[in-house]
């Protein structure tokens, strides 16, 4: 024999270790039967293949069931041939290998005679005192170790498959929606779809993906497809307003058609939006302006004056502050841009038609679209929970001239830097 010639596998830290490990295995508290179960389900842990799962099958099942029970040793004795042959393979070699992997993984232990021949050594009664074979012991002594570890990882597999069906439905109801709102603006159209397709770039193959961007990438887009909504609800008669009727809210048409300039000081020609009318939205867009006469509109007369002028700060360092707003805009945006979606922002907000109106009363065009700029960041970004509410309490300022946008303006803007 060679000097540095070992006989059986090389030892190594770990395969010392599942040797002590099966020295102190208490049998008889798992079945054979268990211990198939757990040999089938082992490759969800990673550790062994499926096909060195199914030789550790065959190697529970050339085992009985009484050398599982107290005071037995269950080793299979069965040549690496004779296992080749039951599974199917046509060389001894592949099954030698893939005892190796069984035992680098902690399932079985080995002791290899000088001859690599697997033998028992037997009592008087025939029971097993010692033998060079495949000792399962050290998959018992770990049997409720990796059942645990099983379970654990199907539930995890469990919960990856409900993210993956739920980001799949989030997707496909979000794409559903969208042929449905062609009539808002396409900037806006054009801004959602963006945000769509980052988050399934960023998700790829949601298969491969994890958990938790699963969940909150369907979050996102149960949101956006919110935010779909809302505006079509909201701002439908407002749209559609633009080709029907001749007194539509908005800017280029109240100045092209509206009968009452805004300039216009008379008492009398004019309704107040106090007026004792109950079914507005049931009476029509014309009724708008058919109120009663008999109380005065004081919203207009009473404007601030610093509410008259235009609102003293560049587009450009708004459209920093409020990038989510900037994805709404065209390239290159202008105030008249920013002023064309003020019904779409304030639909998006869920802001009244009478606060609306009452911001029309109080404020500059441009001014509108800045406070109603600075609520739907906020609101994005989750800071302001009832953008209606906080839009008002704007509204209220502006009355008292106490109404400082700037100072929004720039407090936004710094808060993006950061």
């Amino acid at each position: 024999m060679y000097p540095n010639y070992t006989a059986g596998r090389k030892l190594s830290a770990d395969r010392l270790n599942y040797i002590q490990l099966a020295e102190t295995a208490e049998l008889g508290q798992v079945s054979r039967f268990k211990l198939l179960d757990l040999a089938i389900r082992l490759p969800l842990l990673g550790i062994i293949r499926a096909k060195e799962a199914t030789l550790l099958a065959a190697l529970i099942q050339s085992a009985t069931h009484e050398q599982f029970k107290d005071g037995q040793k269950p080793i299979v004795f069965k040549s690496n041939a004779t296992l080749a042959a039951e599974l199917g393979y046509a060389r001894p070699e592949t099954i030698s290998r893939m005892l190796s992997c069984l035992y680098d993984a902690g399932l079985i232990t080995m002791k290899d005679s000088p001859n690599y021949k697997r033998h028992s050594t037997r009592h008087v009664g025939q029971n097993i005192i010692d033998g060079f074979g495949i000792d399962l012991r050290v998959l018992v002594a770990r049997y409720f170790e990796l059942a645990q570890q099983v379970k654990d990882m199907q539930i995890l597999r469990s919960q990856h498959q409900a993210a993956v069906r739920s980001y799949r439905a989030a997707l496909r109801q979000w794409k559903n929606a969208l042929p449905c709102s062609q009539h808002l603006p396409a900037s806006f159209l054009q801004a959602q779809e963006a945000h769509c397709a980052k988050v399934m770039r960023i998700i790829g193959k949601s298969a491969y993906a994890t958990t938790d961007y699963l969940e909150r990438a369907a979050a996102i887009l149960h949101r956006l497809t919110e935010r779909l909504f809302s505006v079509k609800h909201e701002n439908i008669y407002v749209f559609q307003s633009k080709k029907s009727c001749t007194n539509a809210q908005t800017v280029t048409h109240i100045d092209n058609t509206n009968p009452y300039h805004s300039d216009c000081n008379s008492k009398n020609e004019r309704s107040s939006p106090n007026g004792s009318q109950q079914n507005l939205l049931e009476a029509g867009q014309a009724s708008l302006w058919a109120l009663e006469k008999s109380q005065p509109e004081t919203l207009r007369l009473n404007k601030p004056k610093t509410a008259q002028q235009s609102i003293a700060i560049e587009l450009s360092l708004l459209l920093k502050a409020v990038p989510f707003v900037r994805e709404m805009l065209p390239q290159n945006p202008q105030w008249r841009d920013l002023v064309e979606i003020s019904d779409a922002m304030a639909g998006f907000c869920g802001i009244s038609q009478f606060a609306r109106k009452r911001a029309r009363n109080l404020l500059p065009d441009e001014m509108i679209a800045t406070a109603l700029a600075i609520t739907l960041q906020k609101y994005s970004d989750e800071t302001v929970k009832a953008p209606g509410a906080y839009f008002v309490g704007m509204l209220k300022k502006a009355e008292t001239d106490e109404l400082r946008l700037q100072n929004s303006i720039f407090a936004l803007a710094s808060a993006k830097a950061a």
